[in-house]
């Protein structure tokens, strides 16, 4: 196999590559814009995507790249500040080739471009059906920070069996973030501190005192998908009403039949950690965290519409990983048990 990695750069090279899609996924592929050269080509050039292609001749086998996050959701109200990561994705291999073989050659270069570009880390969703892929992104000193269960609803790409799909997030960190003060649930703490420590980050652990009862209003930004049936809550600036306000967002999202609602919030705020016991009696779940997202570690929770995830589908090599699962699994049971089920909860 005698194969080039390059940078997409050229129209010739984004018409492969919208080949190689279609050849490999049919038109079932969720990012449109793939089957659309010229789109695909002005993504990079702007530098929401940046596409890695792993060539044969003049035929795409191949496909890899890193993300702006979320620049689909932001194209009206972009970020007031480029943020300093990417995520990794998009990841793409022929039938005809190695999947792990092309996919290593293609995410050694990706690093090494992201490691170049100055970006303090890459943030990757592993599929939990896919030891090669967790094996990979170890090798690469990827650090699993959160499980993310169901993530991939059935309806867009779920498992053979036709279930949702559970996903493992590793941060893989390029620069050390700045120490910071974090504020933990105690019956999380000894977790988070296995986390930090396995990523080789600096932080004071702190519990939740007693805080005001009033204070500013909390600020999030809402976004959601409908053709992948996902959405995401970022809450910007936590206050004491946080659980309320992330609440009203969660179950308006789903129960119009969005399946997964994954909720980020700043862990440098006090109000995150206090208000996760309230969210947690209404079937909210444990994430994990994703550390150092632009000079801020955000706990992340998540709320599932479907209740039908097959734990045994579910393969994680790492034990941190192990660990992450297993403590969102707990949740998730817990949800399934609660007295008053949210409405938008289905049963199985």
């Amino acid at each position: 196999m005698s194969l080039r990695i390059e940078p997409l750069e050229g129209l010739d090279q984004a018409r492969a590559l919208s080949r190689c899609v279609y050849e490999t996924c049919g038109l079932t592929h969720h990012r449109r814009w793939l089957y659309e050269p010229q789109q695909a080509l002005a993504y990079n050039h702007a530098g929401y995507v940046s596409s890695f292609v792993a060539m044969e001749g003049d035929r795409c086998v191949g496909h890899l790249a890193g993300i702006r996050p979320f620049f689909e959701f932001d194209s009206f109200a972009p970020p007031a500040v480029e943020p300093k990561y990417r995520e990794i994705g998009l990841s793409i291999v022929a039938d005809s080739h190695p999947a792990g073989e092309v996919r290593a050659l293609l995410t050694s270069a990706l690093y090494g471009w992201a490691i170049e570009a100055g970006y303090e880390g890459m943030v990757n969703r592993c599929a939990t059906h896919s030891p090669d892929e967790q094996a990979l992104e170890r090798a690469m000193g990827g650090v699993p920070t959160a499980m993310m269960l169901g993530s991939v609803p059935r309806a867009t790409g779920g498992d053979m069996d036709g279930r949702s799909l559970s996903t493992l997030v590793s941060w893989v960190p390029m620069r050390g973030s700045q120490s910071q003060k974090v504020y933990v649930p105690r019956i999380d703490q000894d977790l988070y501190t296995a986390i930090y420590d396995e990523l080789g980050e600096d932080r004071e652990i702190c519990e939740v005192s007693d805080l005001p009862a009033i204070g500013p209003s909390t600020q999030l930004r809402v976004h959601f998908d409908p053709n992948r049936q996902v959405g995401r809550v970022h809450v910007l600036d936590a206050g004491p009403d946080l659980a309320r306000r992330v609440l009203e967002q969660v179950e308006w999202m789903l129960g119009g039949n969005i399946h997964h609602v994954a909720v980020y919030s700043p862990m440098t705020s006090p109000f995150t950690a206090r208000a996760l016991l309230e969210l947690k009696g209404h079937g909210l779940c444990f994430g994990g965290v994703v550390p150092g997202l632009d000079g801020e570690d955000l706990m992340v929770l998540q709320g599932l519409r479907e209740l039908d995830i097959r734990e045994e589908g579910i393969h994680v090599l790492d034990p941190l990983g192990q660990r992450l699962l297993d403590r969102a699994l707990a949740d998730w049971r817990q949800s399934r048990g609660l007295q008053h089920r949210p409405k938008w909860i289905e049963a199985v």
